[in-house]
């Protein structure tokens, strides 16, 4: 499954620091997709949390940390993206 470029920048950096896990909800939110989409990217790091033998507390979610480095997604760079306004407005996202 490829992973959606487009994501809330907001809510992907409140979202990676506010929970341990996250649900196929959260997920819709920070991609900004449907359900299917959001289903399948967790499978993808559920997948991925089962071989690393992670522990999961709520058996609908994954865990975020987990999560963002099988998509990708770099803490760091969401961070300063937050702060870029030409990502800010879209210039430079795609």
């Amino acid at each position: 499954m490829n992973v959606p470029i487009n994501i809330d920048i907001d809510a992907a950096v409140t979202l990676y620091y506010s929970r341990h896990e996250i649900t196929a909800k959260d997920i819709e939110t920070i991609f900004q997709c449907g359900k299917t989409t959001a289903q399948g990217l967790k499978r993808m790091a559920r997948d991925e949390q089962d071989k690393a033998q992670i522990p999961f507390y709520n058996a609908h979610a994954v865990n975020v940390e987990n999560a963002y480095k099988v998509w990708g997604l770099d803490i760091k760079k969401l961070e300063r993206a937050q702060n870029h306004p030409k990502i800010r407005l879209g210039v430079m996202e795609g």
